[in-house]
């Protein structure tokens, strides 16, 4: 895997159809434990297939292993999720980015932790977005510009660290240099009003999260 622009992590959380359409030809596709099994099935050949795949079932597990370019197990007893594994695994081969579906769910603390692992790729060089259905997050600590489209209407900017300073241009509520401390709503819910919004960090890390109802 070399010289790569993007890998395409796909967990076994929330998964659909509509999910299929970002996953391009030229793409590095990672399949974490059943979600290997559901791109096999959707006609998509996992580069990687990742995890200790006790959601499968025996016959799924064959299919898996044979269909798959490389298959990596692990344990079902160890210190990290699938999903991280992955994710370390991601980085290790340098891609310029990442895009990771499906590890949003019904299970908030799988939920929660898949944004926390964003973390990882703060100072690799390496641009990561976490997406589902209705939303999408991204750690910055820098610049990042929002173009405004049809598919989400609102965006959020919450602290990662205890606070972040940041100024906002292009939407409802702009602010200039503002300070936003973690456990408070201050940066939450607002809207792209120009073609684009521009966020700049001067302190920090946020969490920017595009949503739709």
């Amino acid at each position: 895997m070399n010289n790569i622009k993007r890998i395409v992590i796909v967990a076994n959380g929330n998964i659909s159809r509509n999910d299929i359409s970002h996953i391009h030809k030229a793409d590095v596709v990672i399949g974490v434990d059943c979600a290997a099994y559901w791109l096999i099935i959707h006609g998509i050949i996992p580069d990687v297939a990742f995890g200790d795949f006790d959601s499968v079932t025996k016959r799924e597990l064959s299919v898996i292993r044979k269909r798959s370019k490389k298959v990596i197990e692990f344990p079902p007893e160890k210190d990290a999720t699938d999903l991280e594994l992955a994710i370390d695994h991601a980085i290790t081969e340098h891609p310029e980015h990442v895009l990771i579906l499906g590890a949003l769910g019904t299970r908030l603390d799988h939920s929660f932790v898949a944004v926390q692992l964003l973390e990882k790729f703060i100072g690799s060089g390496i641009s990561a977005v976490l997406r589902d259905e209705k939303n999408e997050c991204a750690l910055c600590d820098s610049k990042q510009i929002l173009l405004k489209n049809n598919h989400y209407k609102y965006f959020s900017i919450l602290p990662v660290t205890d606070e972040i300073t940041v100024s906002i241009t292009g939407c409802a509520y702009p602010l200039n240099r503002a300070k936003i401390y973690r456990g408070v709503s201050l940066g939450v819910s607002n809207e792209i009003v120009s073609q684009k919004v521009e966020i700049t960090i001067y302190k920090g890390i946020a969490l920017i999260m595009r949503s739709r109802d």
